[in-house]
């Protein structure tokens, strides 16, 4: 278990070069090297999301991803922008799941990112902490920034001579949910208190129950692993792996899309892919009918995956 009553990680230097914003949307180090169109800089940036120095786990991503919502919500929301820059003090909790907030397109994400069991309660005892600080829609322009932004090379420092080294001992957790190689992280790292995400889990990279991450994160929210978030799950009862079945010849246009990616991935694996994996390539997937549209996106791919292994569709087979 984390050790609660630890001394804080040393987060000065980053609180540091926070501290030197200003009012201003991009930190004045890295305003020479942005290029121009590779991020949403009229929002605000988020190098983190909760308490830095006192978390008991610290899970690590690329960049914010971007929703045409954010600007608007930005500019009629004084009360979030506020939290933003209080964040960068470093005391806030992970604000994107309080409950006020939970019109805000980042709630979403979180919601379908970490489960529906992580609770008010637990908002405080982790922190996301994000290589690039910038919103983009893709991670193309963030993984190019990444090596030479000074931001970046900020919150790598802290988390190679904070995070990493307190995870060694058992003090905190750490989940390398993406960019492992650019977080400076190797990925065959080997530490109970350290997981690394490779492959197919960074495309999604969830931390919901059933995730190596999530069990983690869970087991230092001392909780069991049989959430809520778990039971509702609509795959609860589907295996872990699986091959390929029998598909159809011919399918519906938007379902033979991402059966192509499913189908990919398994061929990938060696003829075999995860669940997380499955449910991963089938992101972006578009459903037939309007009431499934207004799904999450990640409930979305749940369902097709779910569809897929169906005894009476037999398109996925359990692997025996």
């Amino acid at each position: 278990m984390t050790k609660r009553n630890r001394a804080p990680l040393d987060a000065g230097p980053l609180l540091d070069f926070w501290g030197r914003l200003g009012d201003g949307l991009v930190h004045p180090d890295d305003r020479e090297l942005l290029r121009p169109g590779d991020f949403a800089t009229d929002l605000n940036p988020v190098p983190w999301v909760g308490p830095i120095a006192t978390a008991d786990v610290y899970l690590l991503y690329l960049n914010p991803g971007y929703s045409p919502r954010d600007l608007p919500y930005e500019r009629v929301r004084p009360d979030f922008v506020r939290t933003l820059r209080d964040n960068l003090t470093g005391a806030a909790p992970y604000f994107y799941l309080l409950d006020r907030f939970a019109d805000h397109p980042g709630h979403d994400w979180a919601r379908d990112t970490f489960g529906r069991d992580i609770d008010q309660d637990d908002l405080r005892r982790f922190c996301v902490l994000q290589l690039v600080p910038y919103h983009s829609k893709e991670g193309y322009a963030a993984r190019r920034a990444a090596p030479s932004l000074p931001s970046s090379k900020a919150v790598r420092a802290f988390v190679q001579e904070s995070v990493l080294p307190a995870a060694r001992r058992g003090d905190v957790a750490l989940v390398v949910a993406r960019s492992a190689r650019l977080w400076g992280v190797e990925s065959d790292e080997q530490n109970p208190n350290i997981v690394v995400y490779r492959g197919g889990d960074c495309l999604g990279a969830y931390v919901t129950p059933k995730t190596r991450g999530g069990k983690l994160l869970r087991q230092r929210l001392e909780r069991s692993a049989t959430t809520l978030g778990e039971q509702e799950d609509s795959l609860a009862s589907v295996p872990d792996r699986f091959e390929i079945g029998r598909p159809p010849a011919r399918m519906k246009a938007h379902n033979a899309v991402t059966w192509e990616r499913l189908a990919a991935v398994i061929r990938a694996g060696g003829g075999t892919a995860s669940l997380t994996q499955l449910v991963d390539a089938a992101l972006g997937h578009q459903p037939g009918t309007k009431k499934d549209r207004d799904l999450s996106p990640h409930k979305i791919a749940e369902r097709f995956v779910a569809y897929c292994a169906k005894q009476q569709n037999s398109w996925l087979v359990r692997v025996r």
